[in-house]
């Protein structure tokens, strides 16, 4: 029988996916702007601002309301398929100091989870490609057929809170987006904003504390799970 070494303020992580455990979110934009501006004949790349931390679902239904965007759900829902195929399986890339933090946490037995606006399938793909599979494999995803609604929603980490079977307020998310963050609060998570070098442009004045960098992000949370690192 293991021993939860656990003995610092907090009692496990919950994770978003994009922008905190890969790079995605900033490669989305290279992926998608040509898609977008085929469709949309005055999106520009700095339009993207617009969609990030939203699902799949939320980011369709937010371009049809706001954009004269002619492509049908069933078409966009594959066409996005096949450009998330690309970007999880090949492209994007978890940062090493990240790697390392997931790896000091599950060698402490943290309790870990991923809230992602992101598909389940896609979350496993990208883990697996970057070998860090192993790691963290509780994803909870706004694709998941028990969320209703997808971030700012605070559903997924309701759900995360839930599995971890652990009060939301006992948890720390890390986010890397305003919608992340007004997500990780509703649930009553303390949240911490991560400046990845890509966001600079998300708001978190709503997120508890914010860290510029991976390196002290492994800092800050290893203190506030571990009394000794």
């Amino acid at each position: 029988m293991t021993t939860n070494k656990y003995s610092g303020i907090f009692e496990g992580i919950v994770f978003d996916f994009d922008g905190v455990i890969v790079d995605s979110e900033s490669r989305w934009v290279d992926i998608e702007t040509p898609y977008l501006v085929k469709h949309i004949h005055n999106w520009k790349a700095e339009n993207y601002s617009e969609l990030i931390g939203r699902s799949l679902n939320d980011v369709f239904d937010y371009i049809k309301g706001n954009y004269n965007f002619s492509v049908t759900k069933e078409q966009y829902f594959k066409d996005y398929e096949k450009m998330a195929l690309k970007l999880y399986k090949k492209i994007a890339i978890c940062n090493a100091d990240m790697a390392d933090l997931l790896l000091n946490l599950r060698n402490n037995e943290a309790k870990m989870a991923i809230a992602t606006s992101s598909k389940s399938s896609w979350v496993r793909m990208s883990l697996e490609n970057n070998k860090i599979l192993e790691y963290i494999n509780t994803i909870i995803s706004a694709d998941d057929n028990d969320i209703e609604h997808g971030k700012p929603a605070p559903d997924v980490y309701l759900k995360a809170a839930s599995i971890l079977k652990t009060q939301p307020k006992n948890l720390v998310a890390v986010e890397d987006s305003s919608s992340g963050i007004k997500a990780a609060k509703a649930a009553g998570l303390y949240c911490i904003g991560l400046r990845n070098g890509a966001n600079d442009g998300q708001n978190m004045d709503e997120a508890d504390e914010i860290v510029n960098g991976y390196k002290r992000l492994k800092e800050n949370l290893m203190c506030k799970l571990y009394a000794k690192l």
